[in-house]
């Protein structure tokens, strides 16, 4: 059974400080509930390499390596104390993401867990990412803030054997993690960024939060980006004016957070899956599991609808140059340099669909080949609201911006029983 712990702290008026590398912990106690209260303090952890896990059970990434510190523990054993800080969130949620893996042999959370402590991980031990580790020495010394649970395991053994510190820092991590296809879906107002994850060990996880129906489908149907060069890796969702919501049941299905919806119209959803999983098949579970759990049915379907045909009639004007993308769109003017069409079709969905509108009016789609980037254009005093303004004020740089009525890919979602 796992540790479920309050927190006792002996403020005593005393003004704590951000611990620095070789620090000793100030004289807090950590209350543990078991079958009785157990009382500990950081001296009592004294002779032992201790790791404090700071987590939440909204962070896919915390979720994902957490089979890792249990690992470490059971490798080093009475040397080591793992201990899993939650600072945000109730004794309640904690309990259930615990019951919901108990039967799980490699992802049952056996660790003693602390809850409620801001004053040790926002005030004394000051983090911003999640997971983030914090690793003391046998002598009660604070040693390092670490981000990887391969790091951990590193510097853990480092200090048992008495290896340089800096030596067991890497980047890149060899060793796969184990798991398994698990996913969760919550209502409320729930805090956290909407991402995906690829960890270096081939963990994969999805992450969404603050989401109404149609932003969670939006996320699961949207296309997969990565840029090598900057190792970066990230998720368009399907642009708003792409998406036909049918439903009987669900009249008004929340709007953008945007537009500060209500906090009972909008989810959180949590994906873990095996190493090396694929955007294709994550999302596939992601589409599946959100039908599943509101009783929809979702695909992609011609519909004709009016959109707006973005085209390239005459390339001769472009002139690919080097140097950072910038663009600047707003209701009375249009400014881009050094654009793809990509670029500027995802600052036009984002900055006027996202903002003014809960679905943007019209789908724009790209119906031209090039695929170039162009220099400059610039264009003030135009309603962007309005594609035949558009098409005057950008015409000239020999883009065209035609508002036409035919067949075009849109996601619908629609309540099962309609298609009976």
């Amino acid at each position: 059974m796992s540790l479920i712990a309050s927190v006792a702290i002996a403020i005593a008026q005393k003004k704590y400080t951000p611990i620095k590398e070789g620090d000793e912990m100030p004289s807090i106690s950590f209350t543990f509930l078991e079958s009785s209260q157990i009382s500990k303090r950081p001296i009592d952890f004294k002779g032992r390499v201790t790791v404090l896990d700071v987590w939440t059970t909204s962070c896919g990434w915390c979720i994902l390596t957490m089979p890792k510190m249990h690992d470490i523990q059971r490798k080093y054993g009475k040397e080591v104390q793992v201990i899993l800080v939650n600072d945000a969130e109730d004794q309640a949620k904690v309990e259930r993401l615990i019951a919901k893996r108990s039967n799980i042999p490699r992802l049952k959370i056996s660790l003693p867990v602390v809850l409620g402590d801001s004053l040790l991980t926002k005030v004394i031990l000051k983090h911003v990412e999640m997971p983030t580790y914090m690793v003391f020495g046998k002598d009660g010394r604070f040693v390092k803030k670490v981000f990887g649970a391969e790091n951990v395991d590193r510097i853990v053994d480092a200090l048992l054997h008495g290896k340089p510190i800096e030596d067991s820092i890497s980047v890149k991590v060899q060793t796969a993690q184990k798991a398994i296809w698990q996913s969760e879906l919550a209502s409320g107002d729930v805090n956290g960024p909407t991402n995906i994850m690829f960890t270096p060990e081939g963990g994969s996880a999805i992450s969404c939060h603050r989401s109404s129906i149609i932003d969670l489908y939006r996320f699961a149907y949207g296309e997969f980006f990565t840029r090598p060069r900057r190792e970066l890796s990230f998720v368009e969702p399907m642009p708003f004016n792409r998406v036909i919501f049918e439903s009987e049941r669900h009249g008004n299905p929340g709007k953008h957070y945007y537009n500060k919806v209500q906090s009972d119209s909008l989810y959180s959803y949590k994906m873990t899956a095996p190493p090396n999983s694929s955007w294709l098949k994550m999302s596939g579970a992601m589409a599946n599991d959100l039908d599943n759990w509101f009783g929809f049915e979702s695909r992609i379907e011609k519909r004709i609808v009016k959109y707006v045909s973005l085209t390239i009639p005459d390339t001769t004007i472009f002139k690919t140059v080097d140097g950072e993308f910038s663009g600047s769109l707003d209701e009375a003017e249009i400014c881009f340099k050094n654009f793809t069409i990509q670029q500027f079709l995802r600052n036009w969905n984002a900055s006027l669909a996202g903002e003014k509108y809960y679905m943007g009016r019209y789908p724009i789609v790209y119906e031209s080949e090039y695929k170039g980037r162009i220099k400059s254009m610039c264009a003030e005093g135009v309603d962007t609201i309005d594609p035949t303004a558009v098409d005057k004020a950008i015409s000239k740089f020999g883009i065209r911006f035609q508002l036409v009525e035919r067949p075009v890919d849109m996601l619908v979602i629609r309540d099962k029983k309609m298609l009976e």
